[in-house]
């Protein structure tokens, strides 16, 4: 999984750098779409505790 998400921003920089902008808008949407899918399929089996979440502050 993470070898994916790697490889989406290396194609998203290659479209940016490329000037490539509609590439760039299908890379991003699709890599967006993708970890959205993997975090709700993640969330739905996976109980989470509010006293393990970490304050940013």
């Amino acid at each position: 999984m993470r070898h994916e998400a790697l490889r989406a921003h290396e194609s998203l920089l290659e479209a940016t750098e490329a000037g490539d902008r509609e590439r760039a808008e299908e890379v991003a949407s699709a890599h967006l779409s993708i970890a959205r899918d993997k975090t709700v399929a993640w969330a739905e089996s996976t109980t989470i505790r509010a006293a393990a979440v970490a304050r940013a502050d």
